[in-house]
């Protein structure tokens, strides 16, 4: 199931207080297009069951990364569930490197602990640790852009235009998103996955750690239930 929250500013306390209890994981994106886009995909790879709720917000922007980087120290001191975050950003003028090291500057900036390095899980996608008074959350930052073609700023436009093609770019400016969502609807996963490489080693992570987190709930749930036969046992006797 997926959980579509209003735009990060203005409902963040909100969705915190009425949502996050229900939310597994939750992906902070940089806009509306990445928003439609990242629920499309995932409706796409079918494996929305595998995920009670999956929570997506739109960040407005990419001035906004001090602001998603105070949210994620509030997210980790008020939610006991929510396990992992994914962050999907433009690189913008940077490179993908540049750009995970602002968003960890930011992180420490605000005390929040980075637990180890960021992972590098593909070209464009990473994954690390991150700790506020010993709460631990999986964080997995993706960087939109294709860095083959000689640009000034790289975005998530750079994947549209590989999908659709820049002539149907030019001539749909006013109804970018509309004409994206229309050929994503009938396109092949393997396209979509060479188009998004980024965004699909993202779910990949996402999927993985939170099998590891059912897989190790499952083994807990059932080392308790043995401790708890042990102990009837040990009291009828």
């Amino acid at each position: 199931m997926i959980a579509q929250l209003k735009p990060f500013e203005d409902s963040f306390y909100q969705m915190v207080f009425h949502k996050l209890k229900k939310i597994d994981v939750l992906v902070l994106c940089e806009g509306k297009t990445e928003t439609e886009l990242i629920k499309a995909l995932l409706n796409k790879m079918h494996k929305l069951e595998t995920l009670k709720v999956i929570g997506i917000t739109d960040c407005q922007g990419i001035n906004n990364i001090s602001q998603l980087t105070q949210a994620l120290l509030s997210l980790i001191k008020l939610s006991r569930k929510l396990k992992t975050v994914a962050i999907l950003i433009d690189a913008e003028t940077e490179t993908p490197q540049n750009r995970i090291r602002m968003i960890m500057d930011s992180l420490k900036s605000r005390g929040i602990k980075i637990s180890r390095e960021p992972e590098k899980c593909c070209k464009q996608t990473y994954k690390t640790i991150i700790s506020v008074n010993n709460k631990k959350v999986i964080l997995i930052v993706s960087i939109s852009g294709i860095f083959t073609t000689p640009k000034e700023r790289h975005t998530i436009e750079d994947h549209i235009v590989k999908l659709i093609g820049e002539q149907k770019v030019r001539e749909n400016k006013s109804r970018l998103l509309e004409v994206t969502l229309k050929v994503l609807e009938k396109a092949d996963v393997k396209k979509l996955k060479q188009a998004f490489p980024h965004i699909y080693c993202m779910f990949i992570n996402i999927f993985k750690e939170y099998k590891i987190l059912q897989e190790l709930n499952n083994v807990i749930d059932e080392t308790l239930e043995v401790l708890e036969e042990k102990l009837r046992e040990l009291s009828s006797l």
